[in-house]
């Protein structure tokens, strides 16, 4: 699942995934992106943290409260500080600056589960 408000990097990220062999859903704004998480049941969301509305912090944080099993990937325009601890509270495991490097994308999905952080 990518939720994303620049629709052009969602579709793209889309393709890319998709040319993987991965099901892909995306979504451009937070309310309906939590609506879709709870019908589409993903694997793994990369989550916009500039979101309108509802930015992408509230988004994983309810998502991550329906489906805590997700693996929440955070991406931001601006850097995120990997101290700033809403980054933890809302759920996300990774965090990463825009854009991602298609590599390492692929990298991430073929082994999420090694990736994936325990929460308590």
């Amino acid at each position: 699942m990518i939720i994303d408000d620049n629709r052009d990097s969602a579709e793209a990220m889309a393709l890319l995934l998709e040319s993987e062999g991965h099901q892909v859903v995306t979504i451009n704004d937070g309310p309906g992106a939590i609506a879709k998480a709870r019908e589409f049941n993903p694997d793994v969301a990369i989550v916009d943290i500039g979101l309108p509305a509802m930015d992408g912090y509230e988004v994983a944080r309810q998502i991550h409260q329906v489906l805590p099993k997700v693996l929440l990937i955070a991406v931001s325009g601006w850097r995120i500080d990997p101290a700033d601890e809403r980054t933890r509270t809302a759920g996300f495991s990774l965090y990463f600056t825009k854009p991602m490097e298609p590599a390492k994308i692929k990298e991430i999905l073929a082994h999420p589960d090694i990736i994936r952080i325990d929460k308590d």
